[in-house]
């Protein structure tokens, strides 16, 4: 089964990349982004949104192997790197697809059904109106 490391170096080969290029790109010493192709380190969770958009694909892509496995089209990546974003959102959206990520798929869906419950748990509920009586 693929994980991140493989589809990281998949993406890497798809573009004609290397360390050097990519660590350029993403303003990283070439040793860093080389240990994570060699799986002799992990990118931080704040890095994976600039990792994700410099290869093109979405961080639930290269995580997970969601979106289809595939990457998005350049277009998008394009659109999605230049988007006003919250930094610290996307930071834990990262870090909680990481974490994801490591978990087997039982696990996961039930992490993903409790965050489901506790956002219907902070919805608002609104008082039902009542019709005025004549």
């Amino acid at each position: 089964m693929a994980d991140y490391v493989d589809r990281l170096n998949e993406r890497v080969a798809e573009l004609g990349t290397n360390a050097r290029r990519l660590s350029l790109k993403l303003g990283l010493q070439q040793s860093t982004v080389h240990r994570w192709l060699t799986r002799s380190a992990s990118p931080k969770p704040k890095t994976l949104s600039a990792l994700a958009s410099a290869l093109g694909v979405t961080v639930d892509w290269l995580i997970n192997g969601d979106d289809a496995g595939k990457p998005c089209a350049p277009s998008q990546a394009a659109a999605r790197a230049t988007a006003p974003q919250d930094a610290g959102l996307e930071r834990d959206i990262a870090e909680i697809a990481l974490l994801l990520g490591n978990l087997p798929p039982d696990m996961r869906n039930a992490v993903i059904r409790m965050a489901r419950n506790l956002c219907e748990l902070r919805e608002p509920h609104k008082p039902k109106r009542r019709k005025k009586g004549g």
